[in-house]
């Protein structure tokens, strides 16, 4: 059983292992003679091929026919505790010792046995990192046969031990053990995967307290549980645990498991690994972000607290995306794009970190540049969508992201029928574009069935509260969950509140609160493609035609008319609708400031100025349009006089 070093072939140590395996099986008698003989007194023997023998299938067999004789030794005898702390020398002298007491020597020998292999973790274990798979797969399944192993564990301190030994350098635990040897390098990882799913094993047996005083579902309520130390908490609570087991890839549910448990009524942990998961999509290319996918998903499928929060961090919340002017007011809606189908809402993460771009924004801005990893996002939101109705009822209540579509989920169909075609008209090596696709199309299907059948009951309550309420009739449609609006230009921004809400010697936090007003217009897409709340004139194929709209009409408070835009570059925009200020020419701008001190406005509406403006300095503009270009200047002033015909013409505002 011990010249397995010495022989030349696998074949020969798989032979000699197996037929060992077979005599442990025989008697208890004989086991405990056998675990004496060839494992205790070729101890060391037996521990350089467990973590240092150059043939896995060796290394397997060796620590399995170890592991089945403990396990025949503590049933046997009905071993009930194996005390780490008994280190109580027993001699020994010959084999027929073992029989006038077998119970005591066997609990001594694996006691012997067990210390031994965890004296080497620190040095030969971590020397031998390629090998030590084995090493790691006996303690799991020594923890997992039954509770005197358990028990083991936890007084021995193992969940610490494998803690700081996993965290390397970056163990919170300073001085715990020496680190003498790097664990990876660039072009290979460790198989950390069986200790992983120890630690998950014994992490579902710690009670962490927490202020509600609840249980987490993943705790194994049916045996006894164990407190959680100072040590186990100060690296269960380390984000570069957290890091580091979902950048690598170890075992998903594991990790995933840990993190429920973990992050259960506990919200500064759910934040750092929330922070984690997004930093890692959002770098990850699509082969690499599965894990980080997975890790998303357990960290979203509990219930706490803190799961609306979680649903925050994650996708995010809805909020009117911002145009932003140097030194003009901040606009809202289109007001700023050339394009109908621009987004005009933004899903920004509530965490704060850099890098933490939420998963939905991802997935919208991904689906022209990265369409793989856009379907792999979007199938997760989606599976969890299925699976969790509490995740459904948050996704679908998302406002649109642009003002073509009546729902949020408008576009998925669309972009994965493009998908899908394209993948099947050209050949893509190395991801299963096609399959995927499909596979998230029917995905998205169970999504519509569900979200039709909200859209009923949604419009049936409707219905029921018009006879009541006839303020609640534009609550919602059949078509969607909740009336949208178009967000036109800004009128003006006011604060509104400004108090200090916490403060300390290190500082003060204030919340200020600003009200905005802007002009509203209901919205009214039509079959994904327009917008029956803009003139047809104004829109061909999406695309915004800004020298259709005039400068006096309802249209310009919600898409910028021609004659605001830098047509020739030597224009800008004023802070004052319709004023154009010619940055090119300092005797212009001079002139304007003189103009704009001489005039009292401030009685005055925006439309108001608009008018009084653009009369009196368009023959200015003209004037140094016609220097530089006089056939563009000629071919603006008959656009401008088209325009003002047919707003004459026309009784009714187009908007």
């Amino acid at each position: 059983f011990f010249f397995f070093n010495d022989t030349a072939t696998t074949e020969i140590y798989t032979e000699q292992i197996v037929g060992s395996v077979r005599c442990v099986q025989e008697t208890a008698q004989y086991v405990l003679e056998f675990f004496y003989k060839n494992i205790i007194c070729n101890l060391k023997n037996v521990l350089e091929m467990i973590v240092s023998c150059p043939d896995r299938l060796v290394r397997n067999y060796v620590q399995s026919t170890v592991l089945h004789a403990i396990q025949i030794l503590i049933t046997f005898y009905k071993i009930v505790e194996l005390n780490p702390e008994n280190t109580d020398q027993i001699e020994i002298t010959n084999e027929e010792d073992l029989l006038k007491e077998p119970k005591k020597y066997a609990e001594y020998l694996i006691i012997q046995f067990l210390n031994a292999m965890v004296q080497i973790l620190p040095t030969e274990v971590a020397k031998n990192w390629q090998k030590f798979q084995q090493y790691f797969e006996f303690w799991r399944d020594f923890t997992y046969f039954g509770e005197v192993q358990m028990n083991y564990m936890f007084k021995r301190g193992m969940l610490t031990i494998f803690l700081d030994f996993f965290l390397e350098k970056k163990s919170p635990l300073i001085g715990f053990s020496d680190k003498k040897h790097n664990i990876g390098n660039n072009f290979s990882s460790p198989q950390f995967d069986p200790l992983i799913q120890n630690i998950q094993i014994m992490v579902r047996r710690l009670i962490v307290p927490n202020l509600q005083n609840s249980v987490p579902s993943t705790l194994l309520t049916e045996s006894p549980n164990y407190e959680i130390t100072d040590n186990d908490r100060l690296c269960l609570n380390c984000p570069d645990f957290y890091e580091r087991a979902i950048k690598e890839g170890y075992d998903c549910h594991s990790v995933g498991m840990i993190i429920q448990h973990m992050c259960f009524e506990n919200q500064q942990l759910s934040l750092d690994v929330c922070a984690i998961i997004l930093k890692g999509i959002n770098k990850s290319s699509h082969d690499q972000i599965k894990p980080y996918l997975e890790a998303m998903s357990y960290m979203l499928y509990f219930n706490d607290t803190f799961t609306f929060r979680r649903y925050e961090w994650i996708f995010g919340y809805p909020q009117p995306l911002v145009s932003t002017i140097p030194n003009e007011q901040d606009n809202f809606g289109c007001y700023m794009h050339s394009f109908i189908d621009e987004a005009v809402v933004n899903y920004e993460s509530s965490i704060s970190s850099e890098g933490c771009t939420s998963i939905i924004n991802q997935i919208i801005s991904s689906r022209k540049r990265w369409e793989n990893l856009c379907v792999l996002c979007l199938k997760q939101v989606l599976t969890l969508c299925e699976t969790n109705d509490d995740i459904f009822n948050f996704i679908s209540s998302l406002p649109p992201p642009n003002y073509l579509c009546v729902n949020f989920s408008d576009w998925i169909r669309p972009f994965l029928e493009a998908y899908i075609e394209q993948s099947s008209r050209y050949y893509y090596a190395g991801f299963p574009r096609e399959a995927m696709g499909k596979e998230t199309l029917k995905k998205f299907e169970v999504y519509e069935q569900k979200l039709q059948k909200k859209l009923q009951e949604v419009h049936k309550q409707v219905l029921q509260s018009q006879e009541t309420n006839v303020e609640s009739q534009t609550a919602a449609t059949s078509d969607s969950l909740n009336q949208q609006y178009i967000i036109g230009q800004t009128i003006k921004e006011e604060k509104i509140i400004e108090q200090t809400i916490y403060q300390d010697s290190h500082g003060e936090v204030i919340l200020t609160c600003n009200e905005v007003t802007t002009y509203l217009a209901e919205s009214k897409p039509h079959d994904n493609n327009t917008n029956l709340a803009f003139p047809e004139q104004v829109l061909k194929d999406k695309m915004i035609l800004n020298s259709n709209i005039t400068a006096n009409s309802s249209c310009a408070y919600f898409l910028q008319p021609k004659s605001y835009l830098n047509q020739n570059n030597n224009y800008k925009l004023d802070q004052n609708r319709g004023i154009l200020k010619k940055s090119k020419y300092d005797d212009y701008s001079a002139e304007l400031k003189e103009y704009k001190s001489n005039q009292d406005v401030s009685n005055l509406t925006d439309e108001q100025k608009g008018l009084l403006y653009n009369q009196d300095i368009e023959a200015d503009i003209n004037t140094n349009q016609e220097q530089t270009n006089n056939g563009e200047s000629n071919q603006q002033e008959e656009q401008l006089q088209e325009y003002q015909g047919e707003d004459q013409q026309s009784n009714e505002d187009p908007c």
